[in-house]
């Protein structure tokens, strides 16, 4: 026997994987902000 609540509860639990939000700031590193772009362009972030 299955209770809504117990089922909602473990549903919540689990993480969905997708883009994570970032800070909108320069990036100071050259490396770094190269590395960044070259995502960005690509469509990683």
């Amino acid at each position: 026997m299955v209770f809504p609540n117990q089922e909602f509860e473990s549903s919540s639990s689990q993480r969905k994987s997708g883009r994570g939000k970032i800070e909108i700031k320069r990036i100071e590193n050259t490396t770094n902000r190269q590395v960044t772009f070259c995502k960005r362009r690509n469509g990683l972030l």
